[in-house]
């Protein structure tokens, strides 16, 4: 089912199937909420993130935020989207 409009998974993080297929983003870039896990993941931390894709803390903050089950949505879509991709 195609995405209709921007969805909105938590303050913050949106989606808008116009950019990347709907890939989970930060709200006002177009930077990958599933990157941003990884980082946080791998312990990177907010300072270097927030350099590295120019982001406000608050922007790191709403996804460090996400709900186990948000993080496991965002992630299981971004590698959805890589599996299509890669075929």
């Amino acid at each position: 089912m195609a995405l209709q409009g921007i969805r909105r998974i938590a303050p913050g993080i949106v989606q808008d199937p116009t950019i990347n297929s709907g890939r989970p983003l930060i709200e006002g870039t177009r930077v990958f909420v599933d990157r941003i896990i990884g980082h946080l993941e791998h312990d990177m931390s907010m300072a270097d993130i927030c350099h590295e894709y120019d982001l406000t803390p608050e922007q790191v903050q709403a996804v460090k935020q996400l709900s186990a089950e948000q993080v496991q949505y965002v992630k299981g879509y971004a590698d959805a989207l890589e599996n299509v991709v890669m075929r």
